[in-house]
């Protein structure tokens, strides 16, 4: 039984593949075995199998056929590692990145976050992105809504125990976009604590075919799982008898997507999406005190949600993730992130 398994989803990334598995396979940690979840054709399955007739570590799961979240469930079926590592097939990792985040379980940690280096179009990110990919806390840090809501949601920069992922049945969304989310929050939210390294260990690929940039081409049922995937995740906590203890969290989580869903939504379907977001709302039985964007969804006030949220174009973080500028009655705009204020930018000649 190997130390850390390692899961990469393979779908028409042929041309990728062979940079990230090198990097995989001359780790400085070498007590790993790899999935290669291959879900493409089958020039791409005899790629796949290759490595695992050239390194015994390597190990070939076929044809799963339920997106990225499927292939990752897949892969988590057959792991038998005491940790599980997710690498996406057109990335890299740095050579010591499995021996540096393994080493943050010797304090105690729940799961190891790292920080990430981008590559690929420009045009596809901004600056911000890396600021979003770098982890905000250093060290041992028990969780807080704090501290959840203010790591990055991406599974591949984190290494996860296996036993947690069992005993509470965490698993991705299938057939969804944005699969990372609720499989990071689910993770959270059956943990006590996790470990921060201020290291880029993690080669992160941007490409034009991505989910992200499906965002940013507002195709309204892309941006409509994000309110799917809050569901599930309600679902999943359910299941795990956590929800009751985690509720009000959920909101705040369920609050922010529905935020970063109407940025992204096309304006024709945006009264179809809060009415949409108002049906979840209404399923899950959520309490709206206190939460603006869930006050303003229970009395059916969409016009009011995107007057708040859609005033003024959205700066966006690697053409996914809003900066969302919000203009206050005193005429000055208020600058939040994943819906958590950062910034109030002044009226001109106000005091």
């Amino acid at each position: 039984m190997a130390k850390l398994s390692v899961i990469v989803p393979v779908y028409k990334t042929s041309e990728y593949l062979p940079k990230c598995m090198e990097s995989i396979l001359t780790q400085s940690f070498k007590d790993i075995e790899v999935i290669l979840v291959s879900d493409g054709e089958e020039a791409e399955h005899r790629l796949c199998e290759s490595y695992a007739e050239r390194d015994r570590r390597v190990r070939v799961i076929k044809d799963i056929h339920k997106g990225l979240g499927g292939a990752r469930n897949g892969g988590l079926d057959s792991a038998s590692g005491e940790y599980v590592s997710f690498v996406d097939s057109d990335d890299s990792l740095e050579p010591a990145a499995f021996e540096k985040a393994l080493k943050g379980f010797e304090t105690g940690a729940d799961y190891v976050v790292f920080g990430a280096r981008l590559s690929g179009d420009k045009k596809l990110f901004s600056k911000g992105l890396a600021e979003y990919l770098r982890p905000k806390f250093r060290g041992g840090v028990c969780l807080s809504d704090e501290v959840i809501l203010n790591t990055n949601v991406h599974v591949w920069n984190k290494v996860f125990k296996k036993s947690i992922i069992d005993k509470y049945g965490i698993r991705f969304a299938e057939n969804m976009a944005y699969e990372d989310f609720p499989f990071y929050f689910q993770y959270a939210l059956c943990s006590e604590s996790s470990y921060y390294i201020d290291e880029t260990l993690y080669n992160y690929f941007q490409r034009s075919d991505s989910g992200m940039t499906k965002t940013y081409r507002q195709d309204y049922e892309t941006v409509k799982d994000h309110l799917r995937g809050c569901y599930f995740l309600y679902e999943r906590l359910n299941a795990c008898s956590k929800y009751n203890r985690e509720s009000g969290l959920f909101s705040k989580i369920y609050e922010n997507w529905i935020q970063i869903a109407l940025s992204h939504c096309p304006k024709s379907y945006r009264t179809k999406l809060c009415e949409y977001a108002y049906e979840l709302y209404e399923r899950m039985k959520l309490n709206a005190y206190g939460l603006y964007t869930l006050e303003k969804l229970s009395r059916r006030d969409y016009k009011g949600l995107e007057k708040k949220y859609l005033y003024s174009r959205k700066i966006l973080l690697f053409g996914a993730l809003p900066i969302g500028c919000v203009a206050e009655r005193d005429g000055g705009i208020k600058v939040y992130i994943f819906g958590l204020p950062v910034l109030k930018i002044k009226k001109r000649g106000a005091v």
